[in-house]
């Protein structure tokens, strides 16, 4: 049989009017008692600041939408390098000639 916590700290505080009807609006739309709200509230805040919290799908589709950007700019960014070297590499190979593509020229025009 396992014991329930017993809650032994007691804390008073005072907040503003509107505060408060947050307060007693939000703890009675989420059918918690107001105590109950606030410590759910401060665990919430928390984990949030801590960075402890799962992403809505909007987000998380969002992102890995940025992510597939930038992987297919990797993608594009190598496929171009690939081919100026490529490109640069076939117009040393005409300019340093002995190429089947180079005629030897005798000044003739026939």
């Amino acid at each position: 049989m396992s014991s329930k916590p017993v809650k032994k700290e007691r804390h008073n505080m005072r907040m503003y009017e509107e505060d408060y009807q947050k307060l007693v609006y939000w703890s009675d739309r989420f059918g918690m008692d107001r105590t109950e709200f606030l410590i759910c509230a401060m665990h919430h805040y928390i984990k949030w600041k801590n960075g402890d919290y799962d992403l809505p799908s909007a987000e998380i589709q969002r992102l890995n939408q940025m992510v597939d950007a930038v992987n297919n700019l990797a993608v594009n960014q190598e496929n171009l390098q690939r081919t100026i070297i490529s490109g640069f590499d076939a117009m040393m190979g005409i300019i340093r000639g002995s190429n089947y593509l180079v005629e030897d020229e005798d000044g003739s025009l026939d």
